[in-house]
C-alpha cells in the first residue's frame, strides 16, 4: 500500500491466508475459491497492465499449493517468484526485489538439490 499498488497489497493478504491453509490441506475447491479471490481482488484494485503480473504469479501460486508436489510444485513457485520480481522492479519495491529475489534463489537451490 506505501508503494501505492493496492493490487500488489490485496494479493499478498490473500496469499498469506492462502499459504497457511495451503500447509494444511489441499482440494480444488481451495484452488477455486482462492483463485476466485485473486481474480476479484485484482478486478476491483486493477491500475495498469502490470498489475496483471503479480495477479498471474499467485494463480500460478495456488495451482502448485493445491495440485503439485516436489519439483513441479518448486517450478511453479519459482515461477510466481520470477513473476513478483520482475513487477517489484517496476514499482521500485526494493525490499520487494530482495524477497522475492532471495525467494527464487532458494526455490532454484532446492529444486538443483532434488534433481541430484
Amino acid at each position: 500500500m506505501l508503494l501505492a499498488q493496492p493490487t500488489a497489497a490485496l494479493l499478498n493478504l490473500i496469499t498469506a491466508v492462502r499459504n497457511l491453509v495451503g500447509i494444511r490441506y489441499r482440494g480444488a475447491w481451495l484452488a477455486a475459491l482462492f483463485i476466485g479471490l485473486y481474480l476479484i481482488s485484482g478486478g476491483l484494485s486493477w491500475q495498469s497492465s502490470w498489475d496483471f503480473l503479480p495477479v498471474f504469479a499467485v494463480i500460478i501460486g495456488s495451482m502448485g499449493i493445491f495440485f503439485l508436489h516436489g519439483l513441479p510444485r518448486r517450478s511453479a513457485l519459482l515461477l510466481g517468484s520470477v513473476l513478483w520480481l520482475v513487477f517489484n522492479l517496476q514499482a521500485g519495491s526494493v525490499p520487494g526485489v530482495m524477497v522475492m529475489g532471495a525467494d527464487a534463489v532458494s526455490n532454484m537451490y532446492r529444486m538443483a538439490r532434488w534433481k541430484k
